[in-house]
């Protein structure tokens, strides 16, 4: 099978913990986190990533930055936005997040999402 990579960013840690923990469920083998979106630029330079999940309100560098960012420098990636404003969803998604979901999200909505992305 092959290896799977996943970057999650958010400034929550119990929601990275969360997120982690279900990437790991679905069979998803390398998945790592950060807390803010100028480390994760960083950290798609140096690696690859399948998968981005990223909350849109972040506290260094609004979340739409990043997704465009991403889809400018890494297309093939795909992008799942979140956050609690749904009219922030939806700029996400003009700007290339290919998933969202709102704050407070259930674990099925969650695994719904990421399989949609495989």
């Amino acid at each position: 099978m092959e290896t799977r990579r996943v970057l999650i960013v958010d400034d929550e840690e119990s929601i990275r913990n969360i997120l982690s923990r279900m990437m790991l469920e679905c069979g998803i083998s390398v998945v790592e986190t950060t807390n803010s979106t100028s480390d994760a630029i960083w950290k798609f330079a140096e690696n690859h990533y399948d998968i981005l999940i990223t909350d849109i309100n972040m506290p260094d560098t609004s979340g739409l930055f990043l997704v465009r960012h991403i889809k400018e420098f890494f297309s093939d990636c795909k992008i799942i936005a979140i956050s609690g404003d749904y009219a922030i969803l939806e700029d996400a998604k003009k700007l290339g997040a290919s998933g969202c979901l709102t704050k407070p999200f259930t674990v099925t909505e969650v695994m719904e999402t990421i399989m949609k992305e495989y």
